[in-house]
């Protein structure tokens, strides 16, 4: 998730919250956000876990206090594929296969510009065990197996909050 918006805010104890992607309907599962305490929230992957992958992400905050703008929170999730997944399914010019385990580590920064608009800034890392990559269907073929990678992830998110119930968020 190397361009995923990441908020640092977490939640208040024995909250849940059932987030969907509105540009990928086709598969409304999205993700639960479970508070198991004030420090801590859970975050599962429902298409990923429905899928047969195990796919977690915790949250923990670092800096949270009431009347700040600024919220920093540590954030970590661990996946293993079972299986190799196509994550450019329908792409038939480009093959991007992931496969076993990977895991990323990011700390998360959260301000709030206004009491409906934030930004959010993520600056971290991720571990990948496989990944594949192939140009299908060209004169020249060409593929790239990479193991055991670990590369620097960085991310812009914009968040506005409409209501208690609607917020628009996007990621740059």
């Amino acid at each position: 998730h190397p361009m995923d918006g990441f908020s640092a805010h977490l939640y208040e104890k024995g909250h849940m919250s059932w987030q969907v992607p509105i540009f990928n309907l086709s598969v409304p599962f999205g993700w639960i956000y479970l508070v198991v305490t004030d420090w801590l929230t859970i975050e599962l992957d429902l298409e990923a876990n429905l899928g047969g992958a195990i796919s977690t992400n915790l949250r923990v905050p670092v800096y949270q206090k009431n009347g700040s703008p600024l919220a920093v929170a540590f954030e970590t999730m661990y996946q293993a594929l079972p299986y190799e997944l196509n994550v450019l399914e329908g792409y038939d010019f480009l093959i991007i296969e992931r496969s076993r385990e990977s895991v990323y580590a990011h700390f998360n920064f959260s301000y709030q510009v206004n009491p409906s608009f934030f930004t959010h800034f993520s600056i971290g890392g991720t571990y990948t065990e496989k990944i594949r990559m192939a140009n299908n269907k060209r004169a020249v073929y060409r593929e790239d197996i990479i193991r055991d990678e670990v590369n620097p992830d960085v991310s812009l998110g914009l968040d506005w909050r409409y209501s208690k119930t609607f917020a628009w968020r996007s990621s740059v």
